[in-house]
């Protein structure tokens, strides 16, 4: 199937904007977390605004641990889709489970659908690259890993900054 340019840099664009979405999904909620804490534990957030903080701290063990887990547990699972396919289905999962870990009721249920969330980050990451790869042809496979991997530096420089004064500051506030 032949792609014009015009569409190749825009399924470009779109695959660097996952690699992106994925940073900030990641990444964001460490700075969100006395937020987190205080909407998802109000009484110990009120009485123990610290054991508050360690407690929704699990939402990103959670994720690191479901990047780990589906490393290796997509690639099974997404085997024998295609490239696309597999895309739609690691960012499709992803955007579910991220947004029901929004809408969670109490953290124990955030926890999990967060790390459901992160199962499909590692598969996305690299066969996002690969599909740069073979729009940019040539084989060309270091240039497609840059594309995709590189919107992360962008996120932490745009998102970063943005995070709440207190996290910026350190624990000092």
């Amino acid at each position: 199937m032949a792609t014009s340019n015009a569409g190749r840099r825009f399924l470009i664009f779109a695959l660097a904007c996952g690699g992106f979405g994925i940073g900030v999904s990641e990444y964001l909620v460490m700075g969100l977390l006395p937020q987190i804490a205080a909407d998802l534990l109000p009484e110990l957030s009120r009485s123990d605004p610290d054991a508050a903080l360690a407690a929704t701290g699990g939402l990103a063990s959670a994720y690191a641990l479901g990047v780990v887990v589906g490393m290796f547990t997509t690639p099974i699972l997404t085997r024998r889709f295609s490239e696309r396919g597999a895309l739609l289905a690691c960012a499709g999962g992803m955007l579910l489970f991220t947004l029901l870990t929004a809408f969670a009721p109490n953290l124990t249920i955030a926890i999990a659908f967060r790390f459901l969330s992160a199962l499909a980050h590692a598969s996305y990451l690299g066969v996002g690259a690969m599909a740069v790869a073979h729009l940019l042809g040539g084989g060309r496979y270091g240039r497609g890993a840059a594309v995709v991997h590189g919107a992360w530096p962008r996120q932490i420089l745009w998102v970063f900054p943005c995070s709440p004064r207190s996290v910026l500051a350190g624990s000092g506030g």
